[in-house]
């Protein structure tokens, strides 16, 4: 995964993983990059310090979507929406009744996600 300066172009820092990001997403205030991976994992990375800060392993299913609010992530891990806590590495809550193809925070508690079925809103519990 390479970090860029858009303009002028600049290649700033690359990171090396294991295996190639299936995914990413940086959080709002621009200090981590998320990296989702076909072998489950979340590599989180610092990118004021350009470093490798944690590995989540969310199992072994492929993480195909991410966003990230503040410390949580929204994961799209083999098509059910995963909830994970960036700073602590749990998994808070799941939800898998449809297959999510895509997801976004709109909300500190509100998430949209994608399905066969269409846009479904769903409201974290905890």
């Amino acid at each position: 995964v390479e970090l860029w300066r858009i303009d002028p172009p600049l290649r700033l820092h690359t990171f090396v993983s294991i295996t190639p990001a299936a995914c990413a997403a940086f959080d709002p205030v621009l200090r981590w990059l998320v990296t989702g991976h076909d072998d489950g994992a979340l590599l989180v990375r610092d990118i004021v310090e350009r470093k490798h800060h944690a590995t989540i392993e969310t199992g072994e299913r492929p993480i195909s979507g991410l966003a990230i609010h503040g410390d949580l992530a929204a994961v799209c891990v083999d098509r059910a929406l995963e909830i994970w806590d960036l700073s602590t590495g749990a998994k808070l809550e799941s939800w898998g009744e449809e297959d999510v193809y895509d997801l976004a925070w709109l909300d500190d508690e509100t998430i949209a996600c994608a399905t066969a079925a269409g846009l479904v809103l769903l409201r974290r519990t905890g």
